[in-house]
């Protein structure tokens, strides 16, 4: 009997997995979890696709430790960051009514709060534009 005991004792019937892919494995979880941990939650407030349809528009809030506002903009394949504001205080009592609108010939977008424009881009000059008053 003390035979069988060891002979099971000493059996290897688990399945071997290389020590280097278990590392791997444990780092892609750890960096998975610090960019989950660092990552800023946005919220989207508004999307928008120009008239012409060849250009995505997106306005979000970002809620960390300071709120603020992002426009950013898909051409093509790539997304890119057109705008972002100065830190506000977030306060959801507060309407700002912050609306991404597009010109008729798609090629300026405008960032409007309260219906007045504050910020614009110009796609085909590919520069930021002060909004006239």
């Amino acid at each position: 009997m003390a035979r069988d005991y060891n002979a099971l004792t000493q059996s290897n019937s688990g399945v071997w997995v290389p020590r280097w892919l278990v590392i791997i494995i444990i780092l892609i979880a750890a960096a998975f979890l610090a960019w989950s941990f660092l990552r800023q939650p946005t919220q989207l407030i508004q999307r928008l696709d120009s008239p012409d349809g060849e250009i995505i528009a997106v306005l979000k809030r970002v809620k960390y430790l300071d709120s603020y506002f992002i426009i950013e903009a898909k051409e093509g394949l790539t997304w890119s960051r057109l705008w972002t504001s100065g830190s506000f205080v977030l306060d959801h009592k507060v309407d700002r009514g912050e609306r991404l609108s597009w010109s008729e010939d798609s090629r300026i977008l405008h960032l409007k709060l309260k219906d007045e424009a504050v910020w614009g881009y110009d796609f085909s000059k590919d520069k930021v534009i002060r909004p006239q008053k």
